[in-house]
């Protein structure tokens, strides 16, 4: 797991970045997505239950890609009907 400090010094912070890159897949942002991230802040709102534009986007994003999103916000994206919402606290990690 990867731990912010605010005592990294600039290349260390890098390295740390480049690390967690290679950890991640990039998904794109396309007409989909749009799709999907609008219909997401569409029900929010009529529910009164904004989450703000860029959350919306990430929602957007997971639900298009069908694909789980790993945060500690719950409180936000739980709000958001079949988003699969995992917490770091949820994964198991082997140290092998």
């Amino acid at each position: 797991m990867f731990l912010f400090r605010k005592s990294l010094c600039i290349q260390d912070y890098r390295k740390l970045l480049q690390d967690l890159y290679q950890l991640v897949q990039i998904l794109p942002f396309d007409q989909n997505v749009a799709q999907k991230s609008a219909n997401v802040g569409k029900r929010l709102q009529a529910r009164g239950e904004k989450i703000g534009l860029g959350d919306t986007l990430i929602a957007g994003t997971c639900l298009s890609q069908q694909v789980p999103l790993l945060t500690r916000n719950v409180r936000h994206f739980s709000r958001v009907p079949n988003l699969h919402v995992i917490t770091p606290d949820e994964l198991v990690l082997d140290n092998n």
